[in-house]
């Protein structure tokens, strides 16, 4: 885990610009990020009926920041989105129809993950 004045010194390599950093605590300790993002998946709701191709939105949130989140269709991964809104197209497969669990999972920089699943049930559309 990288402390705060290691990312302070990528930042500054990578961007050029010039940081100032204000210190807090006592006796030279960085606060680590020990708290996980927030993950909602926001569309399509838990126990929707729809057709694929499903389009999943999640929102996510973090004290420092989200750098991903990831979507899951029946635990294999099927897209990771680096800019909010967070969004995915799962396409299915050849046997689509029936109910199914779509996932998110929103990574913060200091690796601390969250999860949430809904179940659907896809009607229609795709490879039948």
């Amino acid at each position: 885990m990288l402390t705060l004045a290691q990312r302070a010194a990528i930042l500054v390599g990578v961007s050029g610009a010039i940081l100032v950093l204000t210190a807090c605590g006592v006796g030279g300790s960085e606060a680590t990020d020990t708290g996980s993002p927030v993950v909602q998946i926001t569309d399509p709701k838990d126990g929707d009926s729809v057709s694929v191709p499903v389009r999943i939105s999640a929102s996510a949130g973090d004290d420092i920041g989200v750098v991903s989140v990831r979507f899951f269709a029946d635990s294999v991964q099927i897209a990771e989105d680096f800019t909010a809104p967070y969004n995915a197209i799962w396409t299915g497969s050849t046997k689509t129809k029936g109910d199914h669990t779509l996932s998110a999972e929103a990574r913060d920089a200091a690796g601390n993950k969250s999860f949430v699943s809904i179940r659907v049930s896809i009607i229609g559309g795709g490879a039948q």
